[in-house]
C-alpha cells in the first residue's frame, strides 16, 4: 500500500529541512518569507500530498495572539481602469454586491485602484495588508481585450466580465449570447421577424462576438436577412435606420441602455418598442434584459474564496469560466431595482 499523505506542518518541516514557523509563514504567504523558501515549501506540499487549509491558519494565528477566534481574511476589490464613482450605478451594483457577500463567508475586503500604483508597489502594498485573494474589475474604459502586467503569483486571482484576456485568471462574465438569444425570443413573440439591434460592436469584439452571435443564430428571419439589422452604436447611420423604420421592415429594437443611445433614435420609436439591455431603470418598454450586476458581484467572491480554498495561486493550469444567467424584466411592470 501506498504511504498516507503527512497530516501535519511538522512532516513539511521534516522534509525541508525548515522549522515548523517557516513553514506556517511561506503558507500564509508572510511577507518575511523568501521567495525561494516558499518555493520550497510549495514543492514539498505538491509532493507529499499536504492540503493546508488557510482558514485554520489563520484563525490559530489568532487565537495565539489573543485575539479572540472570530476571524476575517483580506480580500481586495481591484478596479482596472475606473472607479464607481466615475460611472454609473452598475459599478456600485457590483461593489456593493461583492462586499457583502465577502462579510458573509467573514472576509473583509479592501479597494486598490491599479492607475495610483506601479505594478511592483501595489503587490507589495497589497502583500503587506496580507491581502489572500484579489478580485479584478472589468476594464470598462477599454474597446478590446486588455492585457495586466501585474505580478499576483503570491494571491489566489479572480476576475469579472470578458475584458482580461491575459493574464487567464478564472472568471465571472455576463452570459451576452444568451441575453441576446432572451431578447431575440420575446421580440419574435410580439414583432414577428420586424425587429433589429443597436449595438456597440466595439464591445462586441470585446465579449468574442456573443452579441453578434446570439442576434444572427436566433433571428427567425435567419443569418443574412438579420445581418441588414444589425447598427453599430459607433457608425450609426441615422438615414438607413430611419428608413427601415418608415418602410415598415422594422417595428421593434434590441439596444443598450437609454443613455448610451443617441436621441434621434429615442424618438424614432415609441418607447414601447425598445427592449433595453442591462438596465432596469426603464420603464413603459417591451421589455428589459436584466444581466444581474449584483450576481457578478457575489459570484466573482464566491469563485475567488473557492480559489483561496483550492490554495491555488496566479494563473490557474485550466481557467474557470461561470456564465451569470440574464432574467427577463417585462417593461409594464415597474422594475424591482433593489434586487
Amino acid at each position: 500500500m501506498n504511504k498516507k499523505p503527512p497530516q501535519g506542518m511538522r512532516d513539511l518541516a521534516r522534509a525541508t529541512g525548515l522549522s515548523v514557523a517557516t513553514i506556517s509563514r511561506a503558507l500564509r504567504g508572510h511577507r518575511s518569507v523568501l521567495p525561494e523558501t516558499r518555493e520550497l515549501v510549495l514543492a514539498a506540499v505538491k509532493e507529499l500530498g499536504y492540503e493546508f487549509n488557510p482558514y485554520v491558519g489563520h484563525l490559530m494565528s489568532s487565537l495565539r495572539g489573543r485575539t479572540g477566534s472570530q476571524f476575517k481574511g483580506n480580500l481586495a476589490l481591484l478596479w482596472y481602469d475606473t472607479t464607481p464613482a466615475d460611472k454609473h450605478s452598475r459599478l456600485l451594483e457590483i461593489r456593493e454586491s461583492a462586499f457583502s457577500r465577502a462579510a458573509e463567508l467573514g472576509y473583509s475586503m479592501d479597494e486598490f485602484y491599479r492607475c495610483h500604483y506601479t505594478p511592483d508597489r501595489l503587490a507589495k502594498v497589497m502583500l503587506n495588508r496580507s491581502i489572500g485573494g484579489v478580485l479584478i474589475s472589468p476594464a470598462f474604459l477599454s474597446h478590446g481585450k486588455v492585457h495586466m502586467r501585474l505580478q499576483l503569483d503570491s494571491f489566489a486571482v479572480a476576475s469579472l466580465g470578458w475584458s482580461l484576456y491575459h493574464p487567464a485568471f478564472n472568471s465571472i462574465r455576463f452570459d451576452h449570447f444568451q441575453s441576446i438569444r432572451l431578447a431575440v425570443h420575446y421580440a419574435r413573440r410580439k414583432f414577428g421577424s420586424d425587429f433589429g439591434a443597436l449595438f456597440d460592436l466595439r464591445y462586441d469584439r470585446r465579449a468574442d462576438g456573443a452579441f453578434r452571435a446570439g442576434f444572427l443564430a436566433h433571428h427567425p428571419a435567419g443569418p443574412t436577412m438579420a445581418q441588414r439589422y444589425i447598427f453599430d452604436l459607433n457608425k450609426l447611420n441615422l438615414r438607413k435606420l430611419h428608413e427601415a423604420f418608415d418602410k415598415g421592415r422594422l417595428r421593434s429594437l434590441i439596444a443598450p441602455a437609454r443613455d448610451q443611445i443617441p436621441p434621434e433614435v429615442l424618438a424614432s420609436l415609441p418607447s414601447e418598442r425598445f427592449i433595453f439591455l442591462g438596465d432596469l431603470s426603464h420603464r413603459n418598454t417591451c421589455g428589459v434584459i436584466d444581466y444581474q450586476y449584483g450576481l457578478l458581484g457575489r459570484w466573482g467572491v464566491d469563485l475567488l474564496v473557492a480559489t483561496i480554498h483550492k490554495y491555488e495561486r496566479g494563473v490557474p493550469d485550466v481557467p474557470m469560466i461561470i456564465y451569470v444567467p440574464p432574467r427577463w424584466v417585462d417593461g409594464s411592470v415597474t422594475p424591482d431595482i433593489s434586487m
